[in-house]
């Protein structure tokens, strides 16, 4: 059983800030469970604070400008966007996942994709302007 989760835009650039926030806020949540076993060593416990207090702005930053350019360029970003049948891909409907290779450069030098879950889709649909969390 899968359960989902809307969220409707009116414009593209709503859409972006939209799934950015979202991605912020896995993040954010991540490094929150992270700081939190860290509680008994007080200089890992300083560094997940820092880490919480500049870095999910900017993949929030990042997040945003990458799902444009996805969205700008659909042919070269081809492998993002979900297929219809085997061979076909759809022009529309973005999907990411953990093993899309999205949330890999999201901040610099430091590969983040392992800190979202593996069973989670979200399909941006470019023309309804609407995104879909699936979870499996």
């Amino acid at each position: 059983m899968s359960e989902k989760t809307f969220w409707s835009c009116n414009t593209v650039k709503e859409l972006a800030q939209t799934f950015a926030e979202i991605v912020k806020q896995n993040y954010l949540s991540d490094l929150n469970y992270w700081k939190a076993t860290a509680r008994d060593s007080p200089y890992e416990f300083m560094e997940w604070d820092m880490r919480i207090k500049r870095e999910p702005n900017v993949v929030k930053k990042n997040a945003q400008a990458k799902i444009l350019k996805i969205m700008q360029n659909s042919k070269k970003y081809l492998k993002y966007y979900k297929r219809k049948w085997h061979f076909f891909r759809s022009k529309r409907i973005i999907s990411i996942t953990r093993a899309s290779g999205f949330y890999g450069d999201l901040l610099n030098g430091r590969d983040i994709g392992y800190m979202f879950a593996i069973n989670v889709e979200y399909l941006i649909d470019t023309k309804s302007l609407t995104i879909v969390k699936k979870i499996y």
